[in-house]
């Protein structure tokens, strides 16, 4: 093992680490970023484990937080809430500074997918109000919504986006194409 950290004490709340880390470059150096379902975004340095700066963004809980792996898009990190409050965040790569943020009415478990300035995430609960659901695409620039397709069913698997066509998958196990303006 190179090297292992801890992002918050436990202290057996069961507050784990759900989502994958997310490789970027910052300035030319390996980074780590990653949520925990306390609800803090840290980000580190890939080869020592260093913490490079950490935030509290959300209020978490067992099963809610940030738990969707982040975004990169080269300018700012995406980060997928299912905490209070739920929606996603973008934060600067360098110091954290929230950029943009917003809010949904629905927990954001899904890992957004990111491209051609535009960021795709899915909405709904693993348990209550399943019966809820969307996917979302909203511009990277300043987190305005671009489209919604109400689902019916709560999407908490990861889109994908694959030129101009979205994928995305929900809750009653249908698997959905979208192709935005065409």
């Amino acid at each position: 093992m190179a090297w292992k950290t801890s992002l918050y004490p436990d202290r057996g709340r069961g507050l784990d680490v759900w989502a994958t880390p997310l490789l970027f470059l910052s300035h030319g150096r390996e980074r780590v970023a990653i949520g925990g379902q306390a609800g803090t975004f840290a980000v580190l340095e890939a080869t020592t484990g260093a913490v490079a700066w950490s935030r509290d963004l959300v209020a978490g809980s067992a099963g809610h937080g940030l738990v969707g792996s982040a975004g990169f898009d080269g300018r700012s990190l995406y980060v997928p809430s299912a905490g209070e409050p739920s929606g996603v965040l973008a934060l600067s790569p360098e110091d954290g500074a929230v950029r943009w943020k917003v809010s949904s009415g629905r927990p954001v478990y899904s890992s957004p997918a990111v491209g051609l300035g535009v960021l795709v995430y899915g909405e709904g609960a693993l348990d209550g109000d399943l019966p809820e659901g969307a996917v979302v695409a909203i511009s990277t620039v300043d987190g305005s919504e671009l489209w919604r397709m109400e689902t019916g069913a709560a999407v908490v698997a990861s889109p994908a986006v694959v030129g101009e066509a979205v994928y995305a998958a929900d809750r009653r196990g249908h698997l959905m194409a979208f192709r935005p303006g065409g």
